[in-house]
């Protein structure tokens, strides 16, 4: 065989060869594609479905949940508060997480509200939304939280002063049957108590730096979660501010808070009052409007960091130290 005839083999060989990489090639790909493809579906059609409540807790039906021991969520009034006077609980729920509006429910949600009436006053006068509830219950059938986008409904349960330290007001949300199997057969409940002051657990303020892994030098970033046991408060954070940045996320959370419409989360008028150069920041909690925990992040001044970490000798016991919380019920 002369040298041409060789070459001209040894390039069909090697064409051949390209070919059947590229075949195999592509179809890998093509696999790959639709694997992945079969993922984000599965992971879709496996999403948590979220049903939230500022007020009722999850019971799954496991759990045997009945109106007997449903979670008592007591909902404090001032003891100055008048026999007479009317009072309203304000309820919310919703198909997303109440601290993180991003985490949706993918499907759409039905559900029944029942709200039930124990211990009232047989002359009381008890609304839902401004419309009489009578014979002690009352039904709101087929209420739709639609998905892919946050949703919610509010409901105005009302009642007069009389009624604080004995009216005990149940209320369920139970999905209807599509809705229900999505959601594992959970129900949102829990039994409302209307009280005085006085009647509720002392406040009790924590404050937890959420990293404990590694050496704080491993971090960039530091967590600290601050949360109240009940009621309303007036919280101070602070730290020191030779080493911290307050996350800026914070005060934009606290300005946009869509249940302040009322000013019932201001600080003398304002969202906070904040003093950077003190390593401060004072703000309202309220754990009747879901607002009894925030994760506050802060971030080491990166000129300070290798003191800071000298300085606390890399561990979290003397790092946690340099923050602190207090709280004074409101």
């Amino acid at each position: 065989m002369n040298m041409k005839n060789r070459y001209n083999g040894l390039t069909l060989i090697l064409v051949i060869i390209g070919l059947g990489i590229c075949l195999v090639g592509g179809a890998y790909a093509a696999y790959n594609s639709l694997a992945f493809q079969r993922g984000v579906v599965r992971n879709r059609d496996s999403e948590e479905i979220r049903f939230t409540s500022n007020l009722l807790k999850t019971y799954l039906p496991t759990e045997n949940a009945t109106t007997t021991n449903y979670e008592t969520v007591l909902y404090p009034f001032s003891e100055h508060t008048g026999d007479n006077e009317e009072l309203t609980i304000q309820l919310k729920i919703a198909n997303y997480l109440l601290t993180n509006e991003d985490m949706i429910s993918e499907k759409d949600i039905v559900f029944d509200l029942i709200i039930t009436l124990s211990n009232q006053q047989e002359d009381g006068v008890y609304t839902l939304n401004g419309n009489a509830i009578t014979n002690g219950s009352v039904t709101v059938p087929g209420v739709t939280l639609k998905g892919r986008k946050s949703n919610s409904v509010q409901y105005t349960i009302g009642f007069k002063g009389i009624d604080l330290n004995k009216l005990t007001i149940t209320v369920e949300a139970k999905p209807t049957n599509a809705s229900s199997a999505s959601l594992g057969r959970r129900i949102l409940a829990a039994n409302i108590c209307p009280c005085t002051n006085s009647q509720v657990n002392p406040l009790s303020c924590t404050g937890t730096l959420l990293q404990n892994g590694g050496k704080p030098g491993d971090y960039y970033g530091y967590s600290y979660e601050v949360s109240i046991s009940s009621g309303k408060a007036c919280v101070t954070m602070y730290w020191n501010p030779t080493y911290f940045k307050l996350d800026p996320y914070f005060l934009e959370k606290l300005e946009a808070r869509p249940e302040d419409e009322d000013g019932s989360l201001k600080v003398n008028g304002a969202d906070y009052e904040y003093d950077d150069a003190a390593g401060k920041i004072t703000f309202i909690m309220d754990q009747t409007q879901a607002e009894d925990d925030y994760v506050i992040t802060f971030y080491p001044i990166v000129e300070k960091k290798s003191e800071l970490i000298s300085n606390v000798e890399n561990e979290w016991r003397a790092m946690s130290e340099l923050f602190s919380v207090t709280a004074t019920e409101i």
